[in-house]
């Protein structure tokens, strides 16, 4: 479509054992009854979209539900699908299932991919609310599989990353406070200690600690998130929305 205009059409999902979801009142779906399409969640890489969601669901792994279905079901999986014609036709690729292994409330879900320098594909995900952890995971093989699923740190809702054009890799996210972590490896796998930031009150519990980024040039990214208790020209405070500018600065 042009810009500026919106196109609606159907589109094919090839999910070949596709999760189901049961609703209030016993209603049965099956997952692709909710698939949708969100920036945050969408890459595009050599012009094929990556899309990665979270349902409540089987393992798309087992062909019987007897093996499908497990302990782990009623928490969040992240799925990952891909499109090579802009979105009309989308393939299953992988899943990201929580086990006993991991620490959480809720399961993988609000997933953030992320192209490294190095051409990996990496994956945050939330695993709860205040003071779960937030997970990653890497992919060398355009997310068909993932490494190893690691605690990326002790808190983390809605985690947002974007590499800029110096090869810095930053990520935010936050609950109970924000926090912003930023590595030079390009493969993603050592960030350096993440910092706290607090807001204009001090006060935690004043944000819903759901933050953005946008890369402004090489070295620069816009950070993006609320701030409950913000004074407004009167000194009011007030729900807001803040933008910073996070700058990169390689030492000597």
């Amino acid at each position: 479509a042009a810009t500026g205009t919106t196109e609606e059409f159907e589109c094919t999902i090839n999910w070949p054992h596709a999760a189901l979801t049961e609703f209030p009142g016993g209603q049965i779906y099956p997952m692709t009854q909710m698939f949708s399409l969100s920036q945050d969640n969408m890459i595009i890489v050599d012009g094929v979209m990556y899309l990665a969601m979270y349902f409540y669901g089987f393992s798309s792994y087992s062909t019987t539900r007897e093996y499908a279905v497990s302990d782990y079901c009623k928490y969040y999986s992240t799925y990952v699908f891909s499109s090579e014609d802009n979105g009309r036709t989308w393939n299953f690729l992988s899943q990201l299932m929580p086990t006993a292994n991991y620490k959480f409330s809720e399961g993988f879900c609000e997933p953030c991919l992320n192209v490294m320098p190095d051409g990996s594909i990496m994956i945050l995900m939330r695993s709860g609310g205040d003071g779960k952890p937030c997970y990653w995971a890497r992919s060398t093989n355009k997310c068909k599989t993932w490494s190893v699923i690691k605690k990326f740190d002790d808190i983390g809702v809605l985690p947002q990353m974007v590499t800029l054009g110096c090869g810095v890799s930053i990520a935010t996210y936050g609950r109970p406070y924000m926090r912003i972590r930023a590595t030079s490896d390009p493969t993603g796998k050592t960030w350096q200690p993440a910092q706290t930031f607090d807001m204009y009150s001090g006060e935690n519990n004043s944000s819903c600690y759901y933050t953005d980024l946008l890369a402004l040039d090489d070295t620069h990214a816009l950070w993006i998130y609320s701030d409950f208790k913000y004074p407004n020209a009167d000194g009011v405070p007030v729900k807001s929305i803040i933008t910073r500018v996070i700058t990169v600065v390689f030492e000597e």
